[in-house]
């Protein structure tokens, strides 16, 4: 499965929760944080997904009128 499927999965299971992304050469799915158990449980538990193994765990500082924000690299 690729990123996107991942992305048009977790979008689909939880509607209004993938945040609207910039076009980067990143690859990544931002949320709204007040879902993130939800969105965590259901990669961990969902049979064809099982991300069951938490690589990195990064904060970033965006700058002072932003907020702080929480990356997970899952595998």
């Amino acid at each position: 499965m690729d990123y996107q499927q991942i992305n048009d999965r977790i979008a689909q299971q939880f509607p209004g929760v993938v945040l609207d992304q910039e076009e980067s050469q990143e690859q990544f799915i931002g949320l709204d944080p007040k879902n993130w158990l939800d969105v965590a449980q259901f990669l961990q538990y969902e049979q064809d997904l099982k991300f069951d193994s938490l690589e990195c765990i990064t904060g970033v500082d965006l700058g002072e009128d932003q907020e702080l924000e929480v990356r997970y690299n899952l595998h």
